[in-house]
């Protein structure tokens, strides 16, 4: 069971994915919060800005799709940096392994200095150690540079 609010990404059209992220949720004894992806043609006013002019014309390198990827994470992220405690983002094609809990667990009680935490398959990019070990055998790591979303 996951003790921190999570946040689900997913379109309204991929109701097979809402129901496979269900499934693994469920599995976790862990409840969520559907956010409905935002499209990158249909950016709320508050978003904008990120990537279009003033005239709204797109002038990011990204496709719509990125663009409704970042925005749909920007906004979660803005919900998680008002609250009072952290906040997981999921998107809606995660394998949840079960061991992941306890890695959340043990990285919330090893009080590292982070601002966000990126969990995902490991990169070519330059990293420090943070914690070079977690019982569930995951490395924390710093990058030297932020890598993309």
């Amino acid at each position: 069971m996951i003790n921190i609010p999570i946040y689900l990404i997913n379109l309204d059209k991929d109701s097979d994915r809402l129901e496979f992220m269900d499934n693994q949720f469920r599995e976790l004894g862990s409840s969520y919060e559907r956010f409905a992806a935002i499209r990158g043609t249909q950016l709320p006013e508050a978003l904008a800005p990120y990537f279009t002019d003033k005239s709204r014309r797109v002038v990011s390198q990204l496709t719509s799709g990125e663009i409704g990827c970042y925005a749909s994470h920007l906004a979660i992220m803005k919900i998680v940096a008002n609250g009072a405690q952290p906040g997981l983002i999921f998107e809606d094609d995660v394998r949840i392994k079960p061991e992941f809990p306890a890695l959340i667990d043990e990285f919330l009680n090893a009080q590292l200095p982070y601002d966000i935490l990126r969990i995902s398959s490991p990169r070519k990019k330059r990293w420090i150690f943070i914690k070079a070990n977690f019982s569930t055998g995951y490395k924390a790591v710093k990058y030297i540079r932020v890598p993309m979303l």
